[in-house]
């Protein structure tokens, strides 16, 4: 399995990484767990590739009362607080690098996708983080997707190394269920199919929507998790990424 460069620096044990640097590293592990991926994409497997490739060990267990966290992942041997099923709080005695997803907070099967891959981020790229960095110096720190109870994801300026742990997961996450290569060829392929190579404009919103869904559902992953990368990729603009926010909440598609 391909790991981060040696040449990689350390703050308090948080990797410093641009984002490329991220995209990079899922770029090499996707080849090296499909070959074909980029000639021939299909959504990976993240059951096989968080198992088998990342070889990591995946539970699922409720993890709160008010389905407010999707998943956890623990940065130290230690222990964790699940609900079991008669509803009450027990301790979970963990392994380093554990990963614990809430099927039933997460409520379908992108989101768990998406939790899934976030949490494995933490498990690869945080595995050295001193205590001291999760300011509550408890051995096992909770982590959750910033999938807000509405569904929408953003992405929020990092202040400490916290939200950066929290941001490189995410683009981990991204990258992994959705490559840079990958959707700028499908999304050029759609583009040129329904505007006929045109210029997007306010006057077609419907068909920029149409991509939008389409693309969601062939990458397995939630229209807001599509419409965020493709505007991180610069494919839409500010404006466009707001449209299709502003149609999502519409409908109520934001799960």
């Amino acid at each position: 399995m391909i790991r981060l460069p040696k040449t990689v620096s350390y703050q308090n044990g948080v990797p410093v990484l641009k984002a490329k640097d991220i995209e990079l590293l899922a770029n090499r592990q996707l080849k090296e767990f499909d070959k074909h991926i980029f000639k021939d994409f299909r959504p990976i497997n993240v059951d096989e590739f968080i198992e088998n490739y990342l070889k990591l060990d995946v539970e699922y267990q409720k993890l709160s009362l008010d389905g407010s966290v999707l998943g956890k992942t623990s940065l130290f041997d230690g222990a964790i607080p699940i609900i079991s099923e008669n509803g009450y709080r027990e301790i979970r005695v963990v392994k380093k690098g554990n990963i614990f997803v809430d099927l039933e907070a997460c409520k379908c099967e992108n989101r768990i996708r998406f939790t899934m891959i976030h949490e494995a981020g933490h498990a690869l790229l945080h595995q050295n983080v001193e205590r001291s960095v999760l300011e509550n110096y408890k051995c096992c720190h909770e982590t959750m997707t910033t999938i807000d109870k509405t569904g929408v994801i953003t992405i929020m300026k990092a202040r400490t190394q916290l939200d950066w742990m929290e941001f490189q997961a995410d683009r981990y996450a991204s990258c992994i269920l959705m490559p840079r290569q990958c959707v700028r060829k499908i999304y050029e392929a759609k583009h040129k199919e329904y505007f006929d190579n045109m210029r997007i404009t306010s006057a077609r919103p419907q068909r920029l929507w149409k991509i939008l869904y389409e693309m969601a559902d062939e990458f397995q992953v939630s229209k807001p998790a599509m419409a965020l990368r493709l505007k991180t990729l610069n494919l839409i603009s500010r404006d466009q990424y707001d449209s299709l926010k502003i149609n999502m909440e519409k409908k109520g598609e934001l799960l």
